[in-house]
């Protein structure tokens, strides 16, 4: 049984393959009865064929490996030729831009770095609003100035003799304006009565004191000092234009208290000087 499949199956493969297949075997005997030579080359021939089928199929596969380690590499390069592309191109960018910061050396930074880049609108603009900000600046400095100036402190400086020792010309004092609390012995300025001038003086008597006045080349007299009134006089009564000559002034014409001496420097804590002037009421 074994045998006659043997056969049949050599005999198939024979004919596939164009062979003669007369004479092989004795389909009614089990005995070999073809020529062994013929045999052996018949064989060979087919063992041949299908080794060159195996050859061929390992070759096919073979070359589709290199295909596609051909098709990779291929593919690598075109990534790296994109890349070196596209690297070219933004060294390219930055030179141009380079090329454009280096027309003026306002474009640098003082370590030697490239600014930001601005067009000619944009740095026009950029002046433009730099120029309102100092302009607003400037404006809210001096609004502040003027408001300290007129309403709170100020710096001003003096001339001529008639606070002498106390004060002398070219002294610079601050002056609290914001104050309305006024005392007897306060230094303070005020409008003159005789001129829209200011003048320093020294506050002597105040509302409601009866006093003596002893004028410099007058006879004396006696007077009551109204309500809402002071009486001013100099430290140096022979120099000094004061109360003795326009008599007692309204409060309301003080402009502010002498908060001490900015140049040179000194907080007016001195001994006040005698007056010829005597207080003859009692508080």
């Amino acid at each position: 049984m074994m045998s006659n499949i043997f056969k049949t199956t050599i005999s198939t493969l024979i004919r596939n393959k164009g062979y003669t297949t007369t004479s092989i075997f004795n389909n009614s005997s089990r005995n070999y009865i073809a020529n062994p030579i013929s045999y052996k080359i018949n064989l060979n021939r087919f063992f041949t064929s299908s080794s060159n089928n195996t050859n061929n199929n390992v070759h096919k596969n073979e070359l589709s490996d290199r295909d596609k380690i051909n098709e990779n590499k291929n593919e690598n390069i075109d990534q790296q030729q994109q890349q070196q592309q596209q690297q070219q191109q933004q060294e390219d960018l930055n030179s141009n831009k380079h090329q454009e910061y280096d027309k003026s050396k306002e474009f640098h930074n003082p370590d030697g770095n490239f600014k930001d880049y601005k067009t000619e609108a944009e740095e026009k603009q950029s002046k433009s609003e730099e120029r309102k900000d100092f302009i607003l600046s400037l404006a809210a400095l001096s609004a502040t100035w003027l408001v300290i100036k007129t309403y709170i402190y100020e710096v001003t400086w003096c001339q001529g003799s008639s606070m002498q020792p106390t004060l002398d010309t070219n002294n610079f004092i601050l002056i609290n304006k914001f104050t309305r609390d006024f005392q007897v012995g306060d230094l303070v300025t005020a409008i003159s009565p005789t001129g829209g001038y200011f003048v320093c003086k020294r506050i002597r008597f105040i509302q409601g004191d009866k006093i003596m006045v002893h004028p410099p080349h007058d006879d004396p007299f006696i007077i009551t000092i109204p309500q809402g009134y002071c009486w001013l006089e100099g430290d140096n009564p022979e120099t000094s234009r004061d109360s003795k000559q326009y008599g007692p002034i309204p409060i309301r014409m003080l402009t502010g208290k002498v908060v001490c001496r900015v140049y040179p420097f000194s907080l007016l804590d001195e001994p006040i000087p005698k007056s010829t002037t005597v207080k003859i009421n009692s508080d």
